[in-house]
């Protein structure tokens, strides 16, 4: 879709959305959450991690990219439009409510290379505990994560949510050109269920970097892959031969 910024925004369904625009889209924010970092920037018209969604149009090919957590679809109507024709998105949300808004974000952009699930990425497949709530009552939003000690957190604060492999979501079929993971900590877990698939099309890796960040760089070292540099908080591996279009990446030297 051709974002037209002159057409008029359309009218929020109830009281729980907010309807925002950018140059690239338009898109429905989970009013409950409308202070988080990414609604924020969204919210006054701005983009939000502009260079790694840049970065991801520039080097993404005539191939799919892999996309989670996905929040409210901001990254969406951009990646959309800089597809190839036949490339898929496969994106990634297991929030319910940030799940919901993002299957509105793409309704509202008429985009037609998405495939949206409502899961979280992991090694197995399984339910588990996440987390939605913080400890002061605030919704989390995109910073929803699974955790392991539900039985000292107030049973208001979860939700329970579906984990999935990428080796078993994606077709082996597909050339995956990109996996881009904002997993609050679930990086390296999503990365082991998705062996085959990074074997296979050796794709660029962009990780948020956190606590299991040495961990995922070990993992695909042995695939032959290296740290090539930064996009904001964003870590990019590629395997060696890989050439890149850096745009606005901190080259690691």
């Amino acid at each position: 879709m051709n974002h037209d910024p002159n057409t008029p925004l359309p009218a929020p369904q109830d009281g729980s959305e907010i309807i925002a625009r950018n140059e690239f889209g338009i898109y429905s924010i989970p009013a409950s959450t409308s202070t988080r970092p990414a609604a924020r920037v969204t919210i006054a018209g701005k983009v939000w991690e502009k260079s790694t969604i840049e970065f991801m149009c520039k080097n993404a090919g005539n191939k799919d990219i892999i996309h989670a957590g996905t929040f409210f679809g901001d990254f969406l109507p951009r990646l959309s439009s800089c597809l190839k024709r036949d490339a898929t998105i496969w994106a990634f949300e297991p929030n319910p409510d940030n799940f919901r808004h993002a299957e509105r974000t793409i309704k509202l952009n008429s985009l037609n290379n998405v495939v949206l699930r409502m899961a979280g990425l992991g090694e197995v497949t399984q339910s588990r505990n996440l987390r939605v709530i913080g400890r002061r009552g605030a919704v989390l939003g995109g910073a929803s994560r699974f955790v392991d000690y539900a039985d000292r957190v107030n049973q208001e604060q979860l939700t329970v949510a579906e984990l999935i492999r990428i080796d078993d979501s994606v077709p082996a079929d597909r050339d995956v050109g990109i996996i881009q993971l904002d997993l609050e900590g679930y990086e390296l877990k999503a990365l082991q269920g998705a062996t085959n698939t990074i074997k296979r099309c050796h794709p660029i890796v962009i990780i948020e970097a956190n606590k299991p960040t040495n961990e995922c760089v070990a993992l695909l070292a042995t695939f032959e892959y290296e740290s090539i540099g930064m996009l904001g908080p964003n870590l990019v591996l590629a395997t060696r031969a890989k050439k890149l279009q850096s745009g606005d990446l901190a080259v690691i030297n």
